[in-house]
């Protein structure tokens, strides 16, 4: 049944390809398990075939939605994931990652994206994964004293191995495939941090100058569930479809510089115009359907 189900989410993922590039990169994670020099088993946790296809999901759906992304995460070596909410990135940005014992010890306040995890009211470490379809699923999660507030929103903030070889690692008692920084990571190894696509000009303000890359990840719109632990899959169809469908609207709408070129050969000034004006007012009114304004 795994495997069925595993065959049928491929399916549905490679559909939401932008691209026959994409397509490709997408059947070497899935089918392979890396495409290049890159590969979705970092060595660093535990690893079996249920496990690694959920890695491989996880990739797949990065290209998928986001092929930006995984560009910025392959070509910087970023394999380590943490998924946490807004909430807690003005600390994060001021004093880099913490553990929940440090920023008490040093007296800073614990905000709560960073509180609702912590066992006993005490974590000594921060938690990683080299799964960033767990990050997304940690992302996604909004702690209830977090919903009130009008910026709350997931973020998956990445890192590479490399650092491991400057910070302090810890074992992690845990079914999750976790990776314990002890205590604090300083902010020169934040090496990227995702967020939805509405929110990266907001939060590449709030890095200013720090050499962080602000990349679009697509948190809400995850339609899959993978349970590794228990060879589970389980998807929305429907929820699939309608990514499918946005897809090719956001397709269409794209105009390449040899069409341009043909197009304004063949008409009068006036009338390209008239043409960029609709197809400028069409995509503003698609932003606003999809509670957007671009």
């Amino acid at each position: 049944m795994f495997y069925n189900k595993y065959e049928a989410l491929c399916q549905q993922l490679l559909a939401m390809a932008k691209n026959g590039k994409v397509k490709e990169q997408m059947e070497a994670i899935l089918y392979e398990g890396g495409c290049g020099n890159f590969s979705v088993n970092t060595e660093l946790t535990k690893n079996n075939e249920f496990i690694e296809r959920k890695k491989r999901i996880g990739y797949a759906y990065i290209l998928a939605t986001n092929p930006e992304t995984f560009d910025v995460i392959t070509q910087n070596n970023i394999n380590l994931f943490h998924g946490t909410n807004a909430n807690a990135l003005p600390n994060i940005l001021k004093y880099g990652m913490k553990s929940v014992d440090k920023l008490s010890s040093q007296g800073i306040s614990i905000s709560t994206g960073e509180a609702w995890s912590r066992i006993g009211g005490k974590r000594s470490f921060i938690s990683f994964t080299d799964d960033i379809d767990t990050s997304l699923d940690y992302a996604a999660f909004t702690p209830e004293s977090d919903k009130l507030s009008q910026e709350t929103f997931g973020v998956i903030i990445g890192i590479s191995s490399k650092s491991l070889e400057h910070l302090k690692t810890c074992r992690v008692h845990s079914d999750l495939l976790e990776v314990g920084i002890m205590d604090s990571i300083p902010l020169e190894h934040i090496k990227t941090i995702a967020v939805p696509e509405d929110k990266v000009e907001f939060v590449r303000k709030l890095v200013g100058d720090n050499e962080i890359i602000v990349t679009p990840i697509s948190i809400d719109e995850k339609f899959y569930y993978v349970d590794s632990e228990f060879g589970q899959i389980s998807f929305d169809a429907e929820k699939a479809k309608q990514l499918i469908e946005q897809r090719k609207q956001v397709t269409r709408a794209n105009f390449n510089s040899k069409e341009i070129t043909e197009m304004s050969r063949t008409r009068k000034v006036s009338g390209i115009r008239n043409i960029f004006e609709k197809i400028r007012e069409t995509i503003k009114n698609r932003g606003k359907e999809n509670g957007k304004d671009r």
